[in-house]
């Protein structure tokens, strides 16, 4: 199991308790992005939450991180996972909270074809999108 921030978590908390983890960013890290490599499919833990809101963010920092590291495995099958959804699901209150920079995202994967699949767990069901 691989833990990334969501909606209600302080990163600098969760950096501080989860120190054991070794694939997490140490603690003070601006964000608690992070790769493993070790498996078939390359896994790309990427951080969204915004502190003290509900709403999720790509940041350009965010953003030129996962482009940067898509581009150094552009042979390897990758998932990128995430708290908040890249997409409207159809849920009104989910759909209102959002995830600022998805299309942004959504262009970066574009460029990027080794990228197979996006999960992400913020309302807690299934969804999926083709």
């Amino acid at each position: 199991m691989y833990l990334i921030p969501g909606n209600h978590d302080r990163r600098d908390v969760f950096l501080d308790v989860f120190v054991d983890h070794a694939y997490l960013p140490r603690p003070g890290a601006p964000f608690a992005h992070y790769v493993i490599e070790e498996h078939p499919v390359r896994l790309v833990g990427l951080d969204t939450a915004t502190p003290g809101k509900s709403d999720g963010m790509l940041c350009d920092e965010r953003l030129t991180w996962l482009e940067a590291t898509l581009r150094t495995a552009p042979d390897r099958p990758t998932m990128i996972f995430m708290h908040h959804p890249p997409f409207r699901t159809g849920i009104r209150w989910v759909d209102a909270i959002g995830l600022h920079g998805a299309r942004k995202m959504e262009a970066i994967m574009a460029r990027h074809a080794q990228v197979e699949w996006v999960a992400w767990g913020h309302i807690h069901r299934p969804i999926q999108v083709a």
